[in-house]
């Protein structure tokens, strides 16, 4: 039998999001076990003993403790950073990137940052290096949450990553020009750009659907007595509370220094769907194409599974585990 968990990690302005699939693979006259244990923790209880003490009854109950275990963030505290160099030897080129990321980050960057590199090369001349980057103290907190756990931790993997690769292999991103795509949750919208084997950038935001509701005070979405009221509220305010999306919506576009073809949107409450695409198109003069992606976040929890049918490459951004 194997074991292994494998976890979801999102994140919103006071808690963590945390979800375990523990998976067990069975010999063959018995059904594989799949359970899901689901957790928030508040950002400031991540060391919490009564917290590790929980997780670990959970896990105990279960038969999974001490498992190895694949994380996945899904977390607004990473970003992105690019920094175009001439192609160099190999000395100079990695003494133009450090000198460059002090510039930007201050000498001490090890110190606050975990990163990520990923290189493309734009021509002959010209080297893009991508960085993925996470602020140290939160990356080391979530490191030691699961350390505390006496989990055994085989890799953390950036989760936009994945979700690029699933669009490419699902043939919804365009192989040879570079797409854009926008997942609008409850509580988040995540928007990926990329192509092919090209990883280009990201940015989580703490903002979605439940963000409208509160604002507009809209309670009950199935009375469709109230669509016609909803669909006009949103229709004057939506501009308004989603500033911050079309923000840096268009700080992505113009940072990029890419031509991005094509744009992709999926609003998982679709009654919110039309008029998100509509105000966002008007904001932006850009014509969306609507992507129907049911289940998110199963998705986004099978992206994790090394052996899952919805990626294929193995080239995926990986953060270390072991940290000094």
């Amino acid at each position: 039998m194997r074991k292994k968990i494998f976890c979801l990690v999102t994140n919103n302005e006071n808690y963590y999001d945390i979800k375990l699939k523990c998976y067990e693979v069975q010999s063959q006259n018995k059904k594989n076990i799949n359970k899901i244990l689901n957790y928030k923790i508040m950002l400031n209880e991540i060391d919490d003993e009564n917290t590790i003490n929980m997780i670990q009854s959970d896990l105990a109950h279960l038969n999974f403790k001490k498992s190895k275990i694949i994380i996945g963030l899904h977390i607004s505290n990473v970003f992105n950073e690019r920094i175009r160099i001439p192609t160099l030897n190999f000395v100079d080129s990695r003494k133009t990137l450090d000198l460059e990321l002090k510039k930007l980050y201050g000498n001490n960057i090890d110190q606050k940052y975990v990163y990520i590199k990923n290189k493309f090369r734009v021509n002959k001349n010209i080297l893009d290096f991508y960085y993925t980057m996470c602020q140290r103290d939160i990356y080391l907190s979530l490191i030691r949450l699961f350390l505390n756990l006496q989990l055994k931790i085989e890799k953390v993997e950036y989760i936009p990553f994945l979700i690029k690769k699933f669009l490419v292999n699902k043939k919804i991103f365009n192989k040879k020009t570079f797409n854009m795509f926008i997942n609008i949750n409850k509580s988040q919208t995540t928007i990926i750009v990329g192509k092919s084997n090209y990883f280009l950038t990201s940015s989580i935001i703490q903002l979605g659907t439940d963000k409208l509701k509160n604002e507009l005070n809209i309670e009950n979405l199935n009375d469709n007595s109230k669509s016609l009221n909803i669909q006009k509220k949103l229709e004057e305010n939506l501009k308004f509370i989603f500033k911050t999306v079309v923000l840096e919506l268009k700080k992505i576009i113009y940072s990029t220094q890419e031509e991005i073809e094509n744009f992709y949107l999926n609003v998982e409450e679709i009654i919110f769907e039309k008029v998100i695409k509509i105000s966002m198109e008007q904001s932006m003069n850009i014509k969306f194409s609507s992507v129907l992606l049911t289940d998110y976040e199963n998705i986004l929890m099978q992206c994790l599974q090394t052996r899952s049918k919805l990626l294929t490459s193995r080239d995926n951004l990986k953060f270390k585990v072991k940290m000094k």
